[in-house]
């Protein structure tokens, strides 16, 4: 296991995106808990399931890379990016990291895997380290 502090993520991004590959999880801090998380795929749903000891098909929060990947996958109107500017903007200056928003998903192989529900909950942390990896 390796650890370090927030700030160093650009100096370990390429071990980070190796581990990804792996289908390894990682963890990083947010404003409540720590969030784990991994690249998606059956082995790393498998993976948080157990750690978590979490029933199968209950959903996942995402980080979403960017918002052409909202707009393609979920069913949102389209001013999303700013809707959710705006609200980042008022989480992050009560001292949180973001906001999680619970959209309906669009017919995705992909999001079949991170559960069986119509919505997921999608993050996109605007100024937040692990964003720039997530992209």
């Amino acid at each position: 296991m390796r650890t370090f502090p927030l700030s160093q993520i650009d100096e370990h991004h390429t071990h980070l995106i190796d581990d990804l590959r792996l289908s390894k999880i990682l963890c990083y801090p947010t404003d409540t808990i720590y969030g784990i998380w991994g690249i998606v795929n059956d082995e790393v749903i498998n993976k948080l399931d157990h750690l978590k000891d979490r029933q199968a098909g209950k959903y996942y929060s995402l980080i979403a890379p960017d918002f052409d990947r909202i707009y393609n996958n979920f069913q949102v109107n389209k001013n999303i990016d700013q809707e959710w500017s705006q609200w980042n903007t008022i989480a992050t200056q009560s001292g949180h990291t973001g906001i999680t928003m619970l959209l309906p998903k669009r017919e995705r192989d992909f999001l079949s895997i991170i559960c069986s529900t119509e919505h997921i909950g999608i993050r996109y942390l605007e100024k937040h380290p692990i964003q720039k990896l997530v992209t």
